[in-house]
């Protein structure tokens, strides 16, 4: 599709997808959904990778009043001008479990520059949100907040040899924790317990 919504997919019934790869489907002008345009669907996807996408609302994905379950997926450098340049949600019920949000560009949506939800419950689990130096601040600073030390630890080793994990947050993770001695389950969070 070239214009309209769903420069890859359009659709408005039950959609089940497995190790399925999307790169930069359009180049037209995308109102909703620059690969996936979800309506009322009941979407599960897993191992999927979603790179590119431009549209005026989620760059990647529109999905209205959808359930979505996806696991280990990847969503890439979607661009949107107004909300969400990887994805956006609008009374949807959703569950990412596993998954690596990541905006590497400058192109700021108005809302959402990674992920915007509206309405219904969005749960991220065990997943890797990253976009540019303002995220790479926030990790820096909220380490240093963090009262149970061994957290980051559990964090890191979860992350740490994970395929698109973006290298810089990597760094920045790692650096914090050899720093800070807490790899391997050290007690230096100071709680006296």
């Amino acid at each position: 599709a070239k214009t309209g919504k769903g420069g890859a997919i359009r659709r408005l019934g039950t959609l089940n997808m497995t190790d399925c790869t999307f790169t930069s489907v359009a180049t037209g002008s995308i109102e909703s959904g620059g690969i996936l345009f979800l309506d009322g669907a009941t979407v599960n996807m897993t191992r999927c990778s979603f790179t590119g996408g431009t549209a005026k609302n989620g760059g990647i994905m529109y999905a209205n009043a959808v359930t979505l379950t996806a696991t280990d997926c990847s969503f890439t450098d979607g661009k949107s001008s107004y909300a969400g340049n990887n994805i956006y949600l609008i009374q949807s019920t959703s569950e990412f479990e596993n998954c690596t949000f990541t905006v590497t560009h400058t192109t700021a949506a108005s809302f959402g520059g990674n992920f915007y939800s509206q309405g219904k419950t969005a749960l991220v689990k065990n997943s890797v949100i990253t976009g540019g130096k303002p995220v790479e601040d926030c990790i820096r600073q909220d380490m240093a907040k963090v009262k149970n030390k061994k957290l980051i630890d559990v964090v890191f080793a979860k992350l740490y040899g994970r395929e698109g994990l973006n290298a810089t947050v990597k760094k920045i993770v790692e650096a914090y924790v050899f720093e800070n001695g807490l790899f391997g389950g050290n007690d230096n969070d100071n709680d006296n317990d």
